[in-house]
């Protein structure tokens, strides 16, 4: 492995252990204890793991990198992994694909009923001004990271639709807007010079709830991924 050290010792992440049964993906804090050693302290207990087991840590949001590795050690909330594999965010696990995850949404807007959220995930109609970003972006059963124009602000609650590759079914949810941001100037240079609207930001969604089988299928497409890159 390339010699490699973050910026910061202790970084928010995601864990993602898809081959524990259950599934898991559980948010902590990361501490890092060089460039192949670190500790996951998760907010919650992850009974499913096991030492020995592969894992993918999501620390895009604040070390720019994903870390594939495995378990060597478990105690209470402390998960001990021996990183094998740093995957900068330039070089994605899930890598980004023209006709990935097919996606539409819309920010609820003032002056909409109370239950609007409830009544999209039961099967209602919603007009208005819909956005459609490119199909490839960062996921996880947690949420969506994709580029777009400026359609929405943080802690929008926005109406979602997505379909996923090879899967004829459009799958309903309702997510909260937890970050946009500007794309970088070497972002921006990337945009495809063909695109009819180039993308501006950086939009990251947390889901709030999904409709029914959508979590299944998001977590049968990611763990396919998973035994790709793991």
């Amino acid at each position: 492995m390339p010699k490699w050290s973050p910026e910061h010792s202790t970084v928010t992440a995601d864990l993602l252990a898809l081959k524990a049964v259950p599934p898991l993906i559980a948010r902590g804090q990361v501490t890092f204890e060089g460039p192949t050693a670190c500790v996951v302290a998760t907010e919650s207990e992850c009974p499913g793991l096991k030492v020995g087991m592969d894992v993918v840590i999501d620390a895009c949001r604040e070390a720019a990198c994903r870390l594939i590795g495995h378990v060597v050690g478990l105690e209470g909330h402390q998960v001990r992994i021996q990183v094998r594999t740093v995957v900068p965010t330039d070089q994605r696990i899930f890598p980004r694909m023209w006709g990935g995850i097919e996606v539409r949404y819309r920010p609820v807007q003032n002056g909409e009923p109370g239950d609007t959220l409830e009544s999209w995930l039961a099967g209602a109609p919603a007009e208005g001004s819909w956005s459609q970003p490119a199909p490839y972006m960062d996921f996880s059963a947690s949420g969506l990271r994709f580029e777009d124009r400026e359609t929405c602000q943080k802690d929008d609650r926005v109406l979602l639709e997505f379909r996923l590759p090879f899967r004829a079914e459009t799958w309903r949810a309702t997510a909260r807007v937890v970050r946009v941001a500007p794309l970088t100037p070497e972002e921006l240079a990337d945009q495809d010079p063909s695109a009819e609207v180039p993308a501006t930001h950086e939009v990251a969604l947390e889901f709030i709830d999904l409709g029914p089988g959508a979590i299944d299928s998001l977590m049968d497409f990611t763990r396919r991924l998973q035994e790709v890159f793991v």
